[in-house]
């Protein structure tokens, strides 16, 4: 059930959000070598007291302070205590305000001053031109950026009547634009009478959908980054997540309200700019072909992202090591900035007057942010180049996230080739200036079998 606010709930959640930039600058102020951890916790609950005001987190769940403080490769829920704070910690504040039955939430990732300027610096104003730290190592300078303008790129999504994903689309897209990795299980959410409620905003994904968002409705966004494997694991005291590879993580987190005018937050303030800009390109993107020592690689990751059930076709199962198999097909590497493959390709020159589309799998860190997209692009202009008059490929049945994302590409289902498997085709002109670079490999012509399986995404 989705909550849409009262006015007289909207005028206390305004009141939060204003407590919740206290408690935050408060804490910002005592942000300093030495400083522990417990002490930014008295701080916080003094001017929670002050304000009339109090932490949900001790009474909802038990959680042993009233604001988290996760320090460098801790990710969140951090439990302050006597850890002392040294020049260069990366910490991320999570402040839950409760005023009169209304909630907000808001976190901040601050790093900690050497001494020779005035208290932290953080992602939401002071410091170098870039809004991130003096002296920060320039890793956690472009991280920290990253995570702050995924948080006002989902913020800019979170507008009236559109699906919650497109929120999700929104924060992972800019993520991966800025080289860095979603933790995937911390969520954003509704919030208001409760702190936390539905919907479940996760930082990844497709756009278009779940519920659509209402004017009266708030929700907090939070994207959680790493310049990491993106994998945590909780701590011997039960509450405090770290990163496995010990990779720094940062946290930026606003509740937000949806008007009919646009989101408002109310606990902050993003440069009015953000609410008009672009979601960046997503760089370094290049199809490439593959190598022979890339083979073992593509098998796991086709075992990863390809369910059983979208691999049984024609009667039988369709073994993915049947993808090598296939005579003159082209294997390609999709590939991100910094040269990471996100996912592969394999194409078949031609099936009649058609570019064929065997096979084409993204790593599910990818998925949704675009890449798809932008990969059978690629192919659309890899077809016409090569004088092609169409795109076809073969998606099951049982595959309708598939068969959508084709559709609005503008393919069409054209036949039924085999058991539980539609034939979709994009017709075009041959350009041949449409392709800017030659494709990944030439191998000669060759028509695939119909024994081989079907374009998988």
């Amino acid at each position: 059930m989705l909550d849409v606010l009262s006015a007289a709930d909207v005028a206390r959640m305004r009141e939060a959000g204003e407590i919740n930039q206290r408690v935050h600058a408060a804490v910002r102020a005592h942000l300093a070598p030495g400083t522990a951890t417990a002490e930014l916790d008295r701080v916080a609950a003094a001017v929670l007291h002050q304000c009339g005001a109090a932490s949900p987190f001790p009474s909802l769940y038990g959680f042993p302070g009233h604001i988290c403080v996760s320090v460098n490769d801790e990710v969140g829920h951090g439990v302050p205590g006597p850890r002392r704070l040294r020049p260069g910690d990366v910490v991320k504040v999570d402040v839950g305000v409760v005023y009169e039955g209304c909630h907000t939430d808001c976190a901040r990732t601050y790093v900690v001053a050497d001494g020779t300027s005035d208290g932290a610096v953080d992602g939401a104003g002071g410091g170098t031109s870039d809004g991130t730290a003096d002296g920060a190592g320039t890793e956690v300078n472009r991280l920290i950026a990253a995570a702050r303008t995924a948080l006002w790129a989902g913020v800019r999504a979170a507008r009236c009547q559109a699906p919650v994903s497109d929120i999700s689309h929104a924060v992972h897209r800019c993520a991966l634009a800025h080289g860095a990795t979603v933790i995937k299980h911390a969520f954003g959410h509704g919030i208001g009478r409760m702190l936390h409620q539905a919907p479940q905003i996760p930082n990844f994904g497709p756009p278009g959908m779940g519920p659509r968002l209402r004017a009266g409705m708030a929700i907090a966004i939070e994207p959680l980054l790493t310049t990491g494997c993106g994998r945590t694991r909780t701590k011997d005291d039960g509450w405090t997540e770290v990163t496995t590879d010990g990779a720094v993580a940062v946290h930026f987190e606003d509740t937000v309200l949806i008007t009919e005018d646009g989101p408002q937050v109310l606990t902050g303030h993003p440069p009015d700019a953000a609410l008009g800009q672009a979601l960046p390109p997503l760089p370094g993107l290049r199809l490439r072909p593959m190598r022979p020592d890339e083979r073992g690689w593509a098998l796991t990751l086709a075992h990863q992202e390809m369910d059983p059930v979208l691999l049984r076709a024609w009667g039988r199962r369709v073994e993915v090591e049947e993808i090598f198999a296939i005579p003159g097909a082209r294997w390609c590497i999709v590939e991100v900035q910094g040269g990471k493959p996100a996912g592969f390709l394999v194409v078949v020159p031609r099936l009649g007057d058609a570019l064929f589309v065997n096979t084409l799998v993204l790593d599910r860190s990818y998925q949704g942010c675009g890449i798809g997209r932008w990969v059978m692009t690629q192919v659309e202009a890899w077809a016409r180049a090569e004088g092609a008059s169409a795109v076809e490929l073969w998606v099951q049945i049982d595959n309708p996230r598939a068969v959508r994302f084709y559709r609005r590409l503008g393919f069409a289902v054209v036949g039924e080739p085999a058991l539980r498997t539609l034939a979709m085709r994009k017709r075009m002109e041959p350009d041949r200036s449409a392709f800017g670079d030659r494709p990944p490999a030439d191998p000669p012509s060759a028509r695939p079998s119909p024994a081989h399986g079907p374009a998988l995404l």
